[in-house]
């Protein structure tokens, strides 16, 4: 008896996304798609999510890593 795998189910909302930045200062995208994978989201959707956190200022990219805006003075 083969057990099916589970598979991602949505797009992580913005909450998530900027809960996993605030959590884990200073990481880059590809972490934060690992978690969401784990928490059974659609990691490949997380790139869109950060995009739109930035241009809605709630988090910031320097370097290819993700801060909250709040924590931003940590990334310097």
């Amino acid at each position: 008896m083969s057990e099916e795998p589970r598979q991602s189910r949505e797009r992580p909302s913005k909450k998530f996304v900027r809960s996993v930045v605030k959590h884990n200062r200073g990481s880059p995208a590809t972490s934060i798609s690992v978690i969401a994978t784990h928490g059974y989201y659609d990691g490949s959707q997380v790139a869109d999510v950060l995009e739109e956190l930035v241009d809605e200022g709630e988090i910031v990219e320097r370097d290819g890593k993700y801060w909250v805006a709040e924590d931003v003075d940590d990334a310097e």
